[in-house]
């Protein structure tokens, strides 16, 4: 999206305790090695996990589903920083068929949870280009280091075709907007400065 003179901002949900920890982990590095070359600042917001987790421990919501509730979630925030901050769009890393949670079925369910378009720029990209374009710009190694991701703490036998109607009912046994609501109040945002390019590095870069 950058690529295409679009200005990006960052979200990431965490299971850290706290946020602190969050900002001394990896991925702030990850967007800074993203943003730096572009010679533009962007913002990442940090979303904690621990609510929506503790929802789903109370709940009676079916295992299987868990995955693609909480990826609704994770849209459901998104749009309402969206919403506040006047973003166009939602982008996302999905790769259709790489994992459980990308089938056409339950991506169609994340889509089904946004106002906002959701694209999706390496959904048809195999997992070699995928290294390789990471390596070229400089965050493979950095996403080799270890990391406890949330959906990695999710069921591990997630439904693969998630049909909506049972995603909806599922949904009404949490209570969304509170949770919405308390998840954005223990939001941490961290702003990644870098200098602009020279004009003449920008015309250099755009020609290349």
């Amino acid at each position: 999206m950058m690529r295409r003179g679009c200005l990006v901002d960052f979200v990431h949900f965490h299971a850290f305790p706290n946020a602190e920890e969050a900002l001394v982990d990896k991925v702030p590095k990850l967007v800074e090695t993203l943003v730096v070359p572009q010679g533009v600042s962007a913002r990442l917001f940090l979303v904690p996990y621990h609510t929506f987790q503790l929802a789903l421990l109370m709940s009676k919501v079916p295992p299987s589903l868990e995955l693609v509730l909480f990826r609704r979630f994770m849209v459901r925030v998104a749009h309402r920083l969206a919403q506040e901050h006047n973003y166009q769009a939602i982008v996302t890393g999905d790769n259709l068929g790489q994992v459980a949670s990308q089938t056409l079925e339950n991506l169609r369910a994340l889509d089904d949870a946004s106002a906002l378009p959701i694209f999706r720029p390496l959904i048809a990209w195999d997992k070699q280009e995928i290294l390789a374009f990471a390596q070229r710009i400089g965050t493979y190694a950095l996403s080799l280091q270890p990391y406890k991701d949330c959906c990695s703490l999710i069921a591990r036998h997630p439904q693969t075709k998630a049909k909506l109607e049972a995603v909806h009912r599922a949904e009404k046994q949490l209570p969304l907007e509170q949770l919405i609501e308390r998840t954005l109040s223990e939001v941490v945002v961290k702003t990644i400065h870098t200098e602009p390019l020279e004009k003449d590095a920008t015309q250099k870069s755009a020609k290349e």
